[in-house]
């Protein structure tokens, strides 16, 4: 039992260092963006997780939090990390470093995690402006999901 510790601590302290790495790797020089777009990914994902606790989230049937639908988000975020990478490598081979389509895709996904995180927040209760909630609301019913609170 003594050997499952050591080794389950000894690959979280492995984890966090190359979390940490690709954190600072992702904010040093002109990746500053991607670090944003993770920062709001993660805040996207805790307002969804707040409000899937509170019985408001759209993605289930009575709005409460599913350990399958956790999980399908992270694999799209995953999957946005993976399209970032591909189209860092995109710029290396064509645009010899002139990071159009990195910076495209990122700003894509950045304002994509912008408007989930908006979202995520009028369904905790966030006051939000009625024009914008409208706007949001009239968003979420052409993507089939019915917001309300």
């Amino acid at each position: 039992m003594r050997d499952f510790f050591v080794h389950t601590y000894d690959l979280i302290i492995r984890c966090g260092a190359a979390l940490l790495g690709f954190l600072g790797g992702l904010g040093s020089g002109q990746r500053r963006g991607g670090l944003l777009l993770v920062l709001l990914m993660a805040a996207d994902y805790a307002t969804g997780l707040i409000a899937a606790l509170k019985g408001k989230s759209p993605q289930t049937p009575d709005g409460k939090h599913r350990a399958a639908v956790g999980f399908q988000g992270l694999l799209r975020k995953a999957a946005m990390a993976a399209v970032l990478l591909f189209s860092l490598g995109l710029d290396q081979l064509l645009s010899e470093g002139n990071h159009m389509f990195y910076t495209a895709v990122l700003w894509m996904y950045i304002s994509s995690e912008c408007l989930s995180l908006l979202e995520n927040l009028a369904l905790c209760g966030v006051p939000v402006p009625r024009r914008l909630r409208m706007l949001l609301e009239r968003l979420a019913r052409r993507q089939g999901f019915s917001q309300e609170g």
